[in-house]
């Protein structure tokens, strides 16, 4: 029997001079506090409870010990209750740990609407790229594709689900050859999102499952933040979440490359991903909250670039 709740029976019933009313103080029957009371004198090869059909009294050789288990189940009751009370209030720090794909998705805007909203709550954000361990980063949470989060007790929650898109400066597009429709890349620079080896269909009414060539002359995987500034640089065709082109092509900063045809693989995501605990803080399942909230008023204004609603 779990050695705590021996304890926790064995104080009450003292406490309570009573088992019966022992047993309803801990939400367990009379006969389930008794197997403690004995498992417990078991343990410590002492007995620690005089019983007689009308009178429960503690044995003169237990005093020292049931003041010591009463004096740490009172410690331990007092710390739980701290700590119940720091879960439910908004203070701390909020570790996070961001991808470069959240950067170019309104990360900034993300964090100082959290801050006005939680005035007594710090952030620190972390940007990275790499497969992600939050419990080994000591990270509450992260803003992060949930293919990269390696914690098995993790949970993700979808943010964005958006389709891609070949984008580069009208300069760039002027200063080359152009795409044929076969999506040969022969004597282009192509900046690629993705690390994975992956061929992008391209579809469009009768123009189906057309395959892009890796005949690029340079085939650059970048992090979403380094891709999207070569491509303003005019360096090369970027594959980009839509929901990162759309502001540029929006502005007429990027143009798509074949815009008559529809990109439908690979697909970009994004997540708020988090371990779960029993005692999981406040400032986390707000800030989970925060970021569902966020991202799904953020997706309401995307719906021409196709970028799947937040769940």
């Amino acid at each position: 029997m779990d050695h705590l709740l021996s304890i926790r029976a064995f104080v009450a019933v003292i406490k309570f001079q009573s088992f019966t009313t022992a047993a309803r103080h801990l939400g367990m029957s009379p006969a389930t506090l008794s197997r403690a009371i004995t498992s417990l004198e078991s343990h410590t090869s002492t007995r620690l409870v005089n019983r007689s059909t009308r009178h429960v009294s503690l044995a003169d050789d237990a005093r020292a010990y049931y003041a010591s288990c009463a004096e740490i189940l009172e410690r331990l009751d007092r710390e739980e209750l701290r700590l119940a009370e720091q879960r439910n209030t908004q203070k701390g720090i909020l570790r996070l740990a961001a991808h470069p794909f959240a950067v170019e998705t309104g990360l900034s805007q993300l964090v100082d609407e959290f801050l006005l909203a939680t005035p007594d709550i710090r952030v620190a954000v972390t940007t990275i790229s790499e497969p992600l361990r939050l419990e080994h980063g000591n990270y509450d949470a992260a803003i992060y594709p949930a293919f990269l989060v390696q914690d098995a007790a993790a949970i993700c929650r979808p943010l964005i689900r958006s389709s891609s898109v070949l984008v580069a400066t009208r300069a760039y597009l002027e200063a080359n050859p152009p795409v044929p429709s076969s999506l040969d890349l022969t004597g282009h620079a192509f900046i690629d999102t993705r690390p994975s080896k992956w061929d992008p269909e391209y579809g469009s009414g009768r123009a189906t499952g057309i395959s892009l060539s890796h005949n690029a002359r340079l085939h650059a995987v970048m992090n979403e933040c380094i891709a999207v500034q070569l491509a303003l640089n005019g360096d090369g065709i970027a594959l980009l979440p839509t929901s990162i082109a759309q502001r540029y092509m929006k502005s007429g900063r990027l143009v798509r490359v074949l815009p008559e045809y529809e990109l439908t693989d690979p697909v970009a995501e994004l997540d708020i991903a988090f371990v779960h605990r029993r005692t999981l803080p406040r400032r986390v399942r707000d800030f989970v909250d925060h970021c569902i909230s966020f991202f799904g008023n953020l997706n309401t204004q995307t719906d021409e670039y196709r970028v799947v609603h937040a769940i």
